[in-house]
């Protein structure tokens, strides 16, 4: 077995770190997740990143439709104030509604990747998705060309973006401070 790996636990971390940035008054951030073993990496990578930052993480578990609606509903009434949503299919199943759940309830949000500021989500943090792809390519290439699959190495990826949807911050009443627009890859006006 062999490819690219998409598992950055320590990127979750680091979503936390730039919630705080952004936020600086922010003391409870929700962690939306699947509840699978991966679920669990994530939550403890992210409690850890939040503990240094003075950060509660609270987590939600969530299946279907019904577990975001209540679990986003409730954590907003406990004074949450920012939602980090990690990588994983349900979540990727259900990213309208919960980027329509963040806007009802006026939580800023920060994402895995590209795709959810495309649909309106406020800012995203992850893996360059292009490179990753490249990179599977050439491993499709090697093996057609007799490697062996076990003799590859599993490689992580090496280069992340920030972006962040200016028309969902004004929704929200949101200023992005110079300091995060400076380091975006792209902005959506």
């Amino acid at each position: 077995m062999t490819g690219t790996s998409n598992i950055q636990t320590e990127v979750d971390a680091r979503r936390v770190q730039m919630l705080k940035e952004m936020f600086p008054r922010i003391t409870r951030v929700v962690l939306v997740h699947a509840g699978d073993k991966l679920a669990q990496l994530q939550i403890a990578a992210v409690r850890q990143g939040g503990r240094s930052l003075g950060v509660e993480i609270a987590a939600i578990e969530a299946q279907r439709p019904d577990d975001y609606k209540s679990g986003i509903a409730a954590a907003k009434s406990r004074g949450v104030g920012a939602i980090l949503v990690v990588s994983n299919a349900q979540n990727t199943l259900y990213k309208q509604l919960i980027i329509d759940l963040a806007a009802e309830h006026k939580l800023p949000a920060i994402y895995p990747n590209t795709e959810w500021i495309e649909y309106g989500g406020l800012m995203s943090y992850g893996a360059a998705t292009p490179p990753l792809y490249y990179r599977a390519a050439t491993y499709v290439d090697k093996v057609l060309k007799g490697a062996k699959p076990g003799d590859l190495p599993i490689e992580q990826p090496t280069r992340f973006e920030l972006e962040i949807n200016l028309k969902t911050a004004r929704v929200l009443g949101i200023t992005i401070p110079p300091s995060i627009l400076v380091r975006a890859d792209r902005v959506i006006e």
